[in-house]
């Protein structure tokens, strides 16, 4: 199905900013960062529209489904990443909120669930 060029474009944005954050929350070097962002710049056009497809089926799933994602567990995610980067919960969510990085986190999470729903009713012949 044919996607919009202003979406793909927005995405293309979008993608690189995610990487952008995510490299900084985990307290990367400067030339890790630097060598991300270059990696995002070459990432084609196809896998961007590739990745976006899958993204619009995995949502229509989740909301068939009902597959959501509670506030639970992404406090439950928070307090995972907080331990792994020496910080406290508190301190991680602000952050998160400061940078509006949570509803990143949850698409994530949730897109996690669909995949593990995917597996779990996949048939192995």
């Amino acid at each position: 199905f044919p996607l919009p060029e202003g979406l793909i474009e927005t995405s293309t944005i979008q993608a690189r900013e995610r990487a952008r954050n995510d490299l900084l929350m985990r307290c990367a070097q400067e030339k890790e960062v630097d060598d991300a962002m270059s990696k995002h710049e070459a990432e084609s056009r196809e896998a961007m529209i590739r990745n976006l497809k899958e993204r619009f089926v995995i949502e229509e799933i989740a909301r068939r489904e009902k597959i959501f994602v509670t506030e639970d567990d992404v406090d439950a995610r928070i307090q995972s990443m907080a331990g792994q980067m020496g910080r406290h919960p508190h301190e991680l969510r602000s952050m998160l909120e400061a940078q509006e990085m949570l509803a990143p986190l949850r698409r994530s999470m949730r897109e996690e669930k669909v995949r593990e729903f995917l597996l779990s009713k996949a048939v192995v012949e």
